[in-house]
C-alpha cells in the first residue's frame, strides 16, 4: 500500500488576524524549523520506543482517464509506529509490519498477504511529507507568504505558502503548510499541481484529525497475531484467502 504522506484535520479556518511578506529566505528558514520540529516528534518517539499515532484525511482531485474529468476522492487513514512496529490503515487496507514480516489485510478483497520486511524499513525515523527542503524543490519553489490566524476551533495557525519560480516548468502551482503556532505540530498540507506538466492529479489536501498517545501495539512477532502453529490464519482472519510470499525470491 502506498503510504499517504502529508496529514491534517478538516477545519474551516476563519478570522485571519495577520498577513506578512518578507524575503523568501526568511520564510524558508522559519518553515524549515517548523518542519524539522515535526520530524523530531516522530523521531523522538521511535528512539524512546514510545508510540507515535495520528489519524488523517486526504481529499484529492484525480484524473479519470476514461472520462477525462477530475474526480474527487477521499482517503481516511491511521498511522501508528514505535521502534519495532509500523501500522498503516487507509480505505479498507491495513498494513502491519515488524522486523521480519509485513501482513497486508485487504478487507474489500477478503485477502491477507504476507511478505518479508524490506531491509532497514524500521530504521526510518521520519514521517515524510512533501519536503520543500529537498535540493530540487528548494531551487524551484519560493516560500513567499506567511499568515497567522485562528482556526474555527480556536487554534492559533501559521500557514506558509510556496509558489514556483518558473510556473511553466514546475510540477507544482502551490504548496501550503499549516502548523499549530503554539505546539508547532503539522495540521495541514495542500498541494496544487501544474496539470500542463502532469495531469494525473490536480490537487490534494491532507489534514491531521487526531494525535493521541496510544500503546495498542500487538504482541510481537506479528506472525503470532495472524497464524497458528500450522501456518493457517487465526480468528478473526480465518475466512480470508491467504498468500504467503515471505520466502519468495
Amino acid at each position: 500500500m502506498r503510504i499517504v504522506i502529508a496529514i491534517l484535520s478538516t477545519v474551516f479556518f476563519t478570522h485571519v488576524s495577520g498577513y506578512a511578506q518578507q524575503s523568501n529566505n526568511g520564510y524558508y528558514n522559519e518553515l524549515k524549523k517548523m518542519y524539522e520540529k515535526e520530524q523530531a516528534t516522530f523521531q523522538d518517539a521511535i528512539e524512546k520506543n514510545k508510540c507515535w499515532y495520528l489519524s488523517y484525511s486526504m481529499t484529492s482531485l484525480v484524473l479519470n482517464e476514461m472520462t477525462g474529468a477530475y474526480k474527487n476522492t477521499v482517503t481516511n487513514g491511521e498511522m501508528l509506529a514505535n521502534r519495532s512496529y509500523r501500522f498503516n490503515k487507509a480505505n479498507g487496507v491495513e498494513v502491519f509490519m515488524d522486523e521480519k514480516d509485513v501482513f497486508t489485510v485487504n478487507r474489500s478483497m477478503n485477502m491477507i498477504m504476507r511478505t518479508k520486511t524490506p531491509k532497514n524499513a524500521l530504521a526510518i525515523k521520519s514521517a515524510v511529507y512533501y519536503n520543500l527542503f529537498s535540493d530540487s524543490l528548494k531551487r524551484t519553489m519560493n516560500v513567499s507568504s506567511c499568515k497567522h490566524y485562528k482556526g474555527a476551533d480556536g487554534t492559533n495557525i501559521v500557514e506558509y505558502t510556496a509558489f514556483p519560480v518558473d510556473k511553466a516548468k514546475s510540477p507544482f502551482l502551490m504548496l501550503s503548510y499549516c502548523f499549530d503556532d503554539d505546539t508547532k505540530a503539522l495540521r495541514k498540507v495542500q498541494v496544487e499541481y501544474n496539470t500542463a506538466v502532469s495531469n494525473s492529479m490536480k490537487s490534494f489536501t491532507m489534514t491531521v484529525n487526531q494525535r493521541i498517545d496510544r500503546n495498542d501495539v500487538p504482541e510481537l512477532p506479528l506472525k503470532n497475531k495472524f497464524l497458528n502453529t500450522n501456518g493457517r490464519l487465526k480468528p478473526p482472519y480465518q475466512t480470508f484467502s491467504y498468500k504467503d510470499l515471505h520466502n519468495k525470491p
